[in-house]
């Protein structure tokens, strides 16, 4: 499926009770096939808003020529989300709230779908259901959510705090998410690359090592 579709994906093959999605699609093919993907692997995709004014579903294309890769082609970059689809996407999420145990906040594009504006409606909802654990994985961090867990590479933490982050000082790694924890006041996941993540909030710090294959 692609993007935040990838992620769906690999959390059905954790074989939880149900997965949900919840997203804005086209009125097009890509849209069209997003969705019945999804539905084969059992997702429940009520959630799913369509529009269909001024919104392509995201997706980037490879196009193939005599089995060569060629440049890829990019839908979705000029989407401009209304203020209805925003509305009933967060009417969908509401109703079955009381049902999740968590919730993903994945943004993949620079722009799209998650706005300031949604950005603002999504901390109102975190903070109407504190025993739901959210977390936000934002390309864009001034975008992220307020009271949310958020996941953030090495260089993102870098970044947020002016400082270089080597993912292989596995103390390095552990004092900059201590670090960011206390500036974003948010439970931080931060992955270290092979090294694997460090989780920093309000009990302490833990490093988690990857799994090397």
């Amino acid at each position: 499926p692609g993007g935040a579709g990838t992620v769906t994906k690999d959390l059905v093959a954790l074989q939880p009770a149900a997965v949900s999605a919840f997203a804005v699609l086209g009125d097009d093919i890509f849209g069209h096939e997003l969705r019945s993907r999804l539905d084969e692997l059992g997702i429940d995709t009520s959630g799913m808003v369509q529009q269909s004014c001024d919104w392509q579903t995201p997706a980037y294309i490879k196009p193939l020529l005599d089995r060569v890769e060629q440049n890829r082609l990019d839908f979705g970059g000029g989407n401009i989300p209304s203020a209805a689809s925003i509305d009933a996407l967060l009417e969908r999420l509401e109703t079955i709230a009381g049902e999740l145990d968590v919730l993903i906040i994945n943004q993949q594009m620079p722009a799209p779908l998650l706005t300031p504006a949604l950005s603002a409606r999504l901390s109102q909802f975190a903070a109407a259901h504190p025993d739901l654990l959210i977390v936000a994985d934002c390309r864009d961090t001034s975008l992220l959510p307020a009271g949310v867990m958020v996941k953030l590479n090495a260089h993102e933490v870098g970044t947020l705090l002016q400082c270089e982050v080597d993912e292989r000082d596995s103390d390095r790694c552990i004092e900059c998410a201590q670090q960011a924890f206390s500036q974003l006041g948010a439970p931080v996941l931060m992955t270290c690359g092979e090294n694997g993540i460090v989780v920093a909030n309000a009990e302490g710090t833990q490093k988690v090592p990857g799994v090397l294959v």
